[in-house]
């Protein structure tokens, strides 16, 4: 390589049974919950087969509710946004 000129990267190995970050699980999704009781909003990481089972919130309290995902979808080429907003009013014209 000439001088001054960048060689390849070096990349870790991603190996599969090791998370990316310690509090979250991989390939689990986070819910989001809502206590009834103290107010509290967190969060916690499930299985999918569990996301309708009830979960305790940190101060103890079992009486919760799960909140409504939402989902941020972005693109950088125009035609992806355009997409997106012609789904966006359709869905919004129908309810």
């Amino acid at each position: 390589m000439p001088a001054g000129v960048p060689g390849p990267v070096a990349r870790r190995p991603v190996t599969p049974d090791v998370p990316r970050h310690p509090t979250y699980p991989r390939y689990m999704p986070r819910y989001e919950y809502r206590c009834h009781t103290c107010g509290t909003t967190f969060e916690q990481s499930r299985p999918m087969a569990e996301a309708a089972a009830p979960a305790s919130c940190p101060s103890g309290h079992t009486d919760t509710v799960k909140l409504p995902s939402t989902v941020a979808v972005t693109g950088t080429r125009p035609a992806f946004r355009r997409l997106l907003r012609r789904k966006l009013l359709r869905l919004t014209a129908v309810t």
